[in-house]
């Protein structure tokens, strides 16, 4: 199976070969930033092994298509809330199911708090929440597979009283100037919008039944540019690097185009053991109890473990 290349041209990054064989399926704050629109290092271009994707807006059940029977977690649509996990340009993103429009989250918010009232309430409008999805969340949660969209949910009490959905305790927002189904006219206004996004992470579990982390969906490369926005890297295998410190990658140039960094998002918040790391280029990326987490160039398929182990230095990323 071919593996990316990337070449440097005119100081574009050109795709050169197909990324994996991996269908397209559904990938207190800690957010170190927004990342770079654009990123030049040399770094950047050779770590990053890009899969040019149009915008698909596929449902969440297209989304979760190529999952296995080894994969939990990976549901990606709750019908409590009404929200779905849906491929775009941008990567996975949340949207309202009613009316396909985007969700967004803000920077100035703490987890379970929302600071936008009065006049920002009204061009970020709050995703309300009723009573009766409040009696039902609980009982919804307690059967909720780890890292799904359900789990993640919250229901949160605005300063004005009213209820509002939160995701990964941010709360969540749709922007008045999103005019049509679909728009993200919101990502990245002030630097503190951005759209919300699922969690990049799923338990899988291995052929002696222990769990370990794998990437979920449409995972971030970390540039902010459509055509080499994202990886499909749904159900691949997570691994740590003994060498690394902790909250400090040690894998840069060829280590990492071979060992592609799970990069973080903008806006990214910290949950569990997960956390949000600066790479020495500017980039962010994950990190699970301080150590920061990487694909396996090898790994074709999802389930594939061959990077387990390698040089006594690389291990599988477990709970």
């Amino acid at each position: 199976m071919p593996h990316p290349r990337l070449l440097k041209r005119e100081n574009t990054l050109i795709l050169v070969s197909a990324v994996f064989a991996v269908a397209l399926a559904g990938c207190s704050s800690s957010s170190v930033g927004p990342l770079p629109e654009t990123v030049t290092a040399d770094e950047s271009s050779a770590n990053q092994p890009f899969q040019s994707s149009a915008d698909t807006d596929d449902t969440a059940a297209a989304v979760t298509e190529a999952n296995d029977a080894n994969a939990i977690g990976t549901n990606t649509a709750s019908t409590l809330a009404g929200i779905n996990s849906v491929a775009t340009d941008l990567g996975l993103i949340l949207r309202a199911s009613e009316d396909n429009r985007t969700l967004y989250t803000s920077d100035d918010d703490p987890n379970g708090l929302s600071t936008c009232t009065a006049s920002c309430a009204l061009t970020w409008q709050p995703l309300l929440a009723n009573d009766q999805q409040q009696e039902e969340l609980a009982g919804e949660q307690a059967v909720a597979e780890p890292f799904s969209l359900l789990a993640g949910l919250s229901i949160i009490t605005r300063p004005e009283g009213t209820s509002q959905w939160a995701f990964n305790g941010a709360p969540l927002y749709q922007f008045i100037d999103d005019l049509a189904a679909g728009d993200v006219n919101g990502q990245g206004v002030d630097d503190i919008w951005y759209v919300a996004r699922p969690f990049a992470w799923q338990i899988r579990l291995d052929e002696s039944g222990a769990e370990f982390f794998a990437g979920q969906g449409s995972v971030n490369t970390g540039i902010d540019v459509a055509d080499f926005r994202n990886t499909d890297l749904d159900g691949l295998s997570l691994y740590t690097f003994a060498q690394d410190t902790f909250g400090l990658s040690d894998c840069n140039g060829i280590c990492a185009d071979q060992r592609p960094p799970l990069f973080a998002d903008r806006g990214a918040r910290a949950f569990g053991g997960f956390s949000v790391i600066t790479r020495n280029n500017g980039t962010a990326q994950w990190a699970f109890n301080g150590m920061p987490l990487y694909f396996f160039i090898d790994d074709a398929n999802p389930g594939d473990t061959l990077g387990d182990g390698f040089g006594g230095v690389w291990f599988l990323a477990r709970p």
